[in-house]
Order: C-alpha cells, then structure tokens, then sequence
C-alpha cells in the first residue's frame, strides 16, 4: 500500500518493480475464455513510471508466443490513468518467458511482428523489459489497476 498524493489520505495497493532482481513479467488469465482483443480490445490502466522504467503491453497468444508491444506510456511524477487500444500497437516483439529478454532473431523472419492476431488472446499482462532500480526516482513502475476489455471466446 502507499499513500496517493493526488489523493490525500487514500491508500492504494499496488504492484512495485524498484527491487525486482531481473526482468518481469505480470499476466492476467480468464479462467474459461480467451479475449478476442482486435477491434475495440483495449486496456486500461493507472501507473507511474520513473526514469527508463516504461510499461508495455504484454500478451500471450492461444499458441504460446510471448510477445511484447511497441507501445510505452510518457512518464509521470504521478500515478496517471489512461487507456490503449490494442490494435494500435503499432509492432509486436517476441520475448522470451524464461528469461523475460526480447527474444532472438529467427532466420528467415522478421525481427517484429505485425498484424498479430489478437482474435485469440490467453493472457494479457505488462512489463517494462529492466530489472528494478530501487526506491525514488533511480527506475521504478508502480501500477495501480488494469483493466482489459475484450470479447470472450471459448476455450
């Protein structure tokens, strides 16, 4: 919990990365659906980014591949709403999810992915790609709340 400045007095919970050891990844799953994200799919969030800490939209599609968008919120003194359509994300690259590093070049395809398929969605999360910084300003994320609209589609 930490106190919202914008706030006074109320107390927000919230994921913090400034003591992440190494890269991280957060990813949310429907029990019995995946989200259909193309058209008005979008998500919805309240974050405060520090430094070269920059959250991007993570996904994980029905076959497995992790990928992560070519889409980073500006930075804010203050934790700070907003909300972005998936299919705006202009590109999309390949992360591994052992490690959570962009995943390698494979021979004979191209380095970023576009007009990924999001009809089929399995999780949709957020990463910033860095470990923590530590406290202060010196590289942190904190993210209050998501919200993700999509269609359900069966399992």
């Amino acid at each position: 919990n930490e106190g919202d400045p914008t706030n006074p007095g109320e107390l927000v919970s919230v994921v913090y990365t400034g003591v992440a050891q190494g890269p991280w990844g957060v990813m949310l799953k429907h029990k019995t659906n995946y989200l259909d994200l193309r058209s008005t799919g979008r998500i919805r969030w309240r974050v405060r980014q520090r430094s070269l800490h920059q959250i991007r939209p993570l996904i994980k599609l029905r076959d497995g591949t992790l990928l992560v968008g070519d889409y980073q919120e500006p930075l804010s003194t203050y934790l700070r709403e907003s909300e972005i359509y998936l299919v705006d994300v202009p590109r999309w690259r390949p992360v591994n999810p052992d490690t959570m590093f962009e995943a390698g070049n494979v021979r004979g395809e191209p380095l970023w992915k576009t007009g990924v398929d999001l009809s089929q969605v399995d999780e949709i999360g957020f990463t910033t790609l860095t470990r923590g910084a530590g406290h202060g300003t010196s590289g942190n994320l904190i993210v209050d709340y998501v919200e993700v609209y999509g269609k359900p589609v069966a399992r």
